[in-house]
């Protein structure tokens, strides 16, 4: 809470009128309730028309306004005034009191009360007197002491224990209108010399007296153990008045400031019992209980209101923590639960620190009952806080997947899952929905808990989407059935049809590689025209002779779930080359260039969410045979291949028409030694003969018909 802004104009705080109980102004008590801050109190104290209301108003650094100056005999201070003033780090509150030795209050009771209440209230006293420090204010104040140690714990004070329930306030003793010269014997004296050779005793003492002196000079010694002294001299001439600044002697503008500056440097704040400071609510409270005490000399009224005071406070204080850490907690949004910690053990530092710094300090009770109190508070705060950002989150991440899931129509009755290519489809809707809501920004900490719930709660509605695409796959399958491996018409339809709905793979790529000149290309645009119901096309780019004509990857859709890749051919086989032609035997990437498909745009890039299946095909001329190192190279090729993509790669002589009886043997002989399986000799169509023979497409056709069969033994 900041400090109160400045109050310019005095207010009354302890009414003292003639014939009436001294009383608390209920205003002043709303205006301590707003300041939080410690507080310096300075009271002024001292016979009526001696000028404290002049000299408090320049302390306070206005002569004109501030408390009201008289300039009659009749006294203008009734009871005691306050006037606030902030500064950085407490409020100095100014008390001005009503004078001493009135004639029209008539009793010295009232006398001793102010004086009590100022001494009990104030952390710097001011006892204001004209002319010289005489007996009769030694009495005076030694009356009021009298009345106060049972309160101050005086002989606690003398026996060296500073344990009292207050603490004796900075005492300065101001001797106004001062004209004597400062020598003491031979020599001159200080200001505080003249106070405490007046306050010495008188020796030697001999009379009851001297005695009574001596006992008053020990009690205002022990009572003031800090005391300081001020002398003015006159303020302005006879003839002006005090109210002008203009007026006022050079000296006593001077000594003014001194006596300023000297409060400023030394006055500290009021502080209770156990070094609590005094605040303004707390001062609030205890003042009329101060009241209480200096009218009825019970003490027991200040201990159980201290005490009381310490509890409520305390609570208070707890109270506001409380409502600090919880203020705090809700400040910041909060993603994730380390979020959540973090944010936590920062406010419960803050609040701890608020406690510490507010809390009462009283030693009749133990601080760590209260600190652990606030802990357990703070945690169940902590624990609810949580709870209301899981429900937030939840109900907002729940919302959200709803409003996605109908969007994207992701329901477990859409009958457009349960067909052909429904898990896909249901996958890729799936996928959509993550991505969407991922990319909402403010889910809070239940967003990963949610999503996991709900990806798991769809789990039994995809495996069904699962089980029923298979059914529908085997059943398609079973409907596609080849029972003659040489009906072509059998062979293309079962190809034309086939599909990987039920795993979890996008196409099947089959990986041309081999020798430059050896036919990939014409493989190709053979597989293409086997399956196509229209004529020869070279899609491929078919090559010349041991050149090559295909630089980069390319891919060429055969079926929907089958695609030819046309990869770069080699002119030698090492130990490069087949690391090269290993990293091109992998799935389809953005870098891909496809072929044009039947009068299409060409197709540039290719998203899919699963990985693809790679058979590897071995495209050799049956016109060249192998030696011994290309054999070693091959079989190298062959192995690594198998290892990387699950399948024995295919081998495919080309040329078959051409080749020797003998070299073609060979070459299967060898391809067997590597543990080839599947070896088929095919004769390509080419730009110059593209003729349809049954013969070439049940070839072509069988060759494609067994890498499906391998994939399904496979995967």
């Amino acid at each position: 809470m900041p400090p109160i802004p400045p109050v310019t104009q005095p207010i009354c705080l302890i009414e003292n009128d003639v014939g009436k109980k001294m009383r608390v102004n209920p205003e002043a008590q709303k205006i301590l309730e707003k300041i939080s801050h410690p507080l310096v109190l300075v009271s002024i104290v001292g016979p009526y028309r001696s000028g404290k209301s002049s000299l408090i108003n320049m302390l306070a650094g206005d002569q004109r306004g501030g408390f009201p100056v008289g300039h009659t005999v009749e006294a203008k201070t009734r009871g005691i005034w306050m006037r606030c003033v902030p500064r950085s780090d407490h409020t100095l509150i100014l008390l001005d009191t009503e004078g001493l030795g009135d004639v029209m209050k008539g009793s010295q009771h009232n006398d001793f009360a102010v004086l009590s209440l100022a001494m009990l209230i104030s952390s710097v006293m001011i006892y204001n007197e004209k002319t010289t420090i005489n007996q009769d204010a030694l009495e005076k104040l030694y009356k009021m002491s009298e009345q106060s140690e049972w309160i101050l714990d005086r002989k606690a004070r003398e026996d060296g224990d500073v344990g009292g329930w207050e603490e004796s306030p900075l005492f300065i003793w101001v001797v106004r209108d001062f004209t004597l010269k400062l020598e003491l014997g031979a020599g001159p004296i200080s200001e505080d010399e003249y106070l405490e050779n007046s306050l010495k005793d008188i020796t030697p003492e001999k009379s009851p007296n001297t005695q009574y002196k001596n006992e008053i000079r020990r009690a205002l010694r022990a009572m003031f153990p800090v005391r300081k002294c001020f002398q003015f001299g006159v303020p302005t001439s006879s003839t002006q008045s005090v109210e002008d600044k203009g007026n006022l002697q050079e000296d006593f503008v001077r000594k003014s400031k001194e006596l300023s500056q000297y409060i400023h440097e030394n006055a500290k704040v009021k502080t209770l019992q156990g070094g609590q400071p005094m605040t303004g609510p707390i001062l609030g409270k205890l003042i009329p209980k101060y009241i209480d005490v200096v009218s009825t000399n019970n003490i027991s009224i200040l201990v159980d209101q201290i005490s009381h005071i310490s509890v409520e406070h305390n609570e208070q204080i707890i109270a506001s923590a409380t409502k600090l850490y919880e203020d705090k907690m809700g400040s910041k949004f909060i993603n994730t639960e380390r979020e959540f910690q973090d944010l936590h053990d920062a406010c419960m530092d803050e609040a701890m620190r608020y406690f510490q710094g507010c809390y009462f300090k009283d030693p009749n009770e133990e601080w760590t009952k209260s600190e652990d109190k606030l802990k357990t508070t703070l945690m169940k705060k902590k624990d609810d806080v949580w709870k209301m950002w899981k429900d937030s989150s939840e109900k907002t991440c729940k919302d959200l997947i709803q409003r996605l899931s109908e969007s994207l129509k992701l329901k477990p009755d859409q009958q457009h899952y349960h067909a052909a290519g429904g898990h896909q489809k249901f996958t890729r809707d799936k996928n959509r929905l993550v991505s969407e809501y991922n990319k909402e920004a403010k889910k809070g900490v239940m967003a990963e808990h949610v999503l996991q719930d709900y990806l798991k709660e769809i789990e039994p509605m995809e495996e069904i989407i699962k089980q029923t695409e298979k059914k529908l796959s085997e059943k398609k399958n079973q409907e596609y059935k080849v029972d003659n491996m040489t009906d072509t018409g059998q062979l293309s339809r079962y190809i034309s049809n086939y599909r990987l709905e039920n795993r979890n793979y996008d196409s099947i790529l089959i990986q041309m590689i081999g020798f430059v000149g050896h036919g990939k290309s014409s493989l190709v645009n053979s597989c293409l025209y086997a399956m196509s119901s229209k004529g020869f096309q070279d899609r491929a780019g078919e090559g010349r002779t041991n050149e090559a004509e295909t630089m980069i990857r390319k891919a060429y859709p055969l079926t929907e779930t089958m695609v030819l890749v046309d990869n770069p051919g080699f002119t030698k086989l090492d130990s490069c080359e087949i690391f090269a032609q290993l990293n091109n035997c992998v799935g389809l990437s953005k870098d891909m260039v496809w072929g044009v498909n039947e009068g299409l745009e060409p197709i540039t890039e290719r998203k899919v969410n699963k990985p693809d299946i790679i058979v590897p095909v071995l495209i050799h001329s049956a016109k060249y045979s192998l030696n011994d190192q290309e054999f070693t190279s091959m079989k190298e090729l062959i192995t690594s291949s198998h290892k990387r993509s699950r399948i024995m790669p295919f081998v495919v002589l080309t040329n078959r028409q051409d080749a020797k009886s003998d070299v073609l043997k060979e070459l299967e002989g060898k391809f067997h030694k590597m543990h080839v399986e599947q070896i088929h000799a095919i004769e390509n169509y080419t730009r110059s003969d593209h003729v349809a023979i049954r013969k070439q497409h049940l070839d072509i056709l069988t060759f494609l018909y067994y890498v499906l069969q391998n994939v399904d033994f496979i995967f």
